[in-house]
């Protein structure tokens, strides 16, 4: 009987002590997110898109800073990014749009209206070829901005190079560090995003991820962090691994190639040329009966009249 109770006791603390110990670790451990970092028009967008297939069949989530593109979006060199870009999208990848490249003496000197204005070109174009970014990337010296607030506002999430500045509580920042940077023993007190630059050789790349893995780090699947991006008129929400554009759910389910993206453009301008056409058609149907009544009208009132003189005659 005394071994019994003592059994007891032990299997009382385990759970009053061990188990609620063990609950308090796995939530002070920090998020991991593995980012493929500035990755711009010029690229080697073939060898960008063997990293992507190679994250997908290692089942590794990834995220991709895009560089902003701000002018000549129609271009074939443009819309080949935003095709690669749609790929990462529909290989488990998530997209965040990177702050302008500014040079470090003039980033706190930005006119943060002409900031906005930029990046809400650069978002919009990512929206019209059915890329969702989902959070912004800055560089840390821009903190020092006086309205450094008012571009941060336009999402809750921000990737930043280093956050050793105290700013609003309501934004979520996800440290950046560097592949070779990072020290898991570390408690940083926050989210992290490794780096690994977009344009690094794919072999070097791949022995990264191999050292990455020797050392048990995994990554989190960013599309399950619920947060919105809005910059102008269009906002993108990210809840529960689905993508929502002005409340219109747009979860990527599978890649659409540019010639498709092509064809479903001009299928929408047909159908908008054709619904102005059938206006213009109707408008001309109301003038054409309103012209027929008024005639009608002066006919009937002229032979009444006649018909009235006749009778009098």
């Amino acid at each position: 009987m005394f071994k019994k109770m003592n059994y007891l006791v032990v299997f009382i603390i385990f759970f009053i002590i061990l188990i609620p110990f063990k609950d308090v670790k796995s939530e002070e451990k920090n998020n991991l997110y593995l980012i493929l970092d500035e990755m711009y028009v010029i690229d080697d967008l073939n060898d960008i898109i063997n990293k992507i297939d190679y994250l997908n069949n290692k089942g590794i989530p990834f995220i991709i800073s895009t560089m902003s593109i701000f002018n000549n979006t129609n271009i074939e060199a443009a819309q080949r990014y935003y095709e690669v870009l749609r790929y990462a999208e529909s290989k488990n990848g998530s997209i965040i749009l990177h702050f302008p490249d500014i040079s470090e003496s003039n980033i706190t000197n930005i006119n943060i209206e002409e900031l906005i204005n930029k990046m809400t070109v650069a978002y919009k174009a990512l929206i019209d070829y059915e890329v969702y970014s989902v959070a912004i990337d800055i560089p840390e010296r821009f903190l020092k901005h006086k309205n450094a607030e008012e571009y941060l506002s336009v999402s809750k999430t921000v990737f930043i190079d280093r956050n050793n500045m105290e700013i609003s509580s309501n934004i979520n920042f996800i440290e950046k560090l560097s592949y070779y940077e990072y020290d898991e023993e570390k408690d940083y007190g926050g989210n992290i995003g490794i780096i690994i630059p977009s344009n690094i050789e794919f072999n070097e790349f791949k022995n990264i991820l191999e050292s990455l893995n020797k050392r048990e780090i995994y990554f989190n699947d960013f599309s399950y962090l619920n947060t919105f991006i809005k910059i102008g008129e269009d906002e993108i929400r990210l809840k529960d691994a689905n993508l929502y554009l002005n409340n219109k759910n747009v979860t990527v389910q599978r890649f659409i190639s540019r010639e498709e993206i092509t064809f479903i453009s001009t299928e929408e301008e047909r159908v908008e040329e054709d619904s102005i056409d059938l206006s213009k058609l109707n408008k001309a149907l109301i003038i054409i009966t309103t012209i027929a009544t008024i005639t009608f009208i002066i006919i009937a009132i002229s032979n009444r009249r006649i018909d009235r003189n006749k009778f009098f005659k």
